[in-house]
């Protein structure tokens, strides 16, 4: 009876060392070690206890590498955003000859896009000052030719009151 009773603790109680193992990595704690005792079955759980703590352990890592990767790309995109935007700012102060730097993948797509929206908006700035230079010109013109007018308008004027005042005359003399 006692070498039964040996037997079942000397099976039992790796068992529930194994068990107490289990629940402190449940608990959070990677860096437990179950210990490889007891019968064959029990070294064998115990070792791929191990194995599987140690692969936690190790995709947690690995987890947190692309975590921090992603978090790196992000700041590099959000540092891009603000650089585009700041590039950018003169063309929002007026000035459509500045250009957005073409510094990474991501964000060469947006600066060529805002490049392609300042060009366009640079040509009709363009567009507007020789339709503005055109209209001032013909306005000249037009002012020239509306003083001409006017001259030729008083003269005639000048004319006809001259030409009323002899009609008033020869309307005395008649009389």
């Amino acid at each position: 009876m006692g070498n039964i009773i040996l037997l079942a603790q000397t099976i039992s109680q790796p068992l529930k060392n194994l068990a107490d193992k289990a629940q402190q990595v449940a608990s959070g704690d990677l860096e437990v070690q179950a210990e490889l005792e007891g019968t064959q079955e029990n070294r064998t759980l115990a070792y791929n206890f191990n194995t599987l703590v140690q692969r936690v352990k190790e995709l947690i890592k690995e987890q947190e590498m692309i975590a921090n990767e992603q978090r790196e790309e992000k700041e590099k995109l959000e540092r891009g955003i603000y650089k585009l935007l700041n590039e950018l700012q003169y063309a929002v102060d007026g000035d459509l000859t500045v250009r957005a730097s073409l510094t990474s993948m991501e964000m060469s797509t947006v600066a060529d896009l805002f490049n392609a929206i300042l060009d366009s908006l640079q040509d009709i700035a363009i567009q507007v000052r020789e339709s503005s230079t055109k209209v001032s010109f013909s306005l000249e013109e037009n002012e020239k030719s509306i003083q001409l007018l006017a001259q030729q308008t008083l003269q005639e004027a000048d004319e006809t009151r001259k030409t009323l005042k002899s009609v008033q005359e020869m309307s005395f003399s008649i009389e």
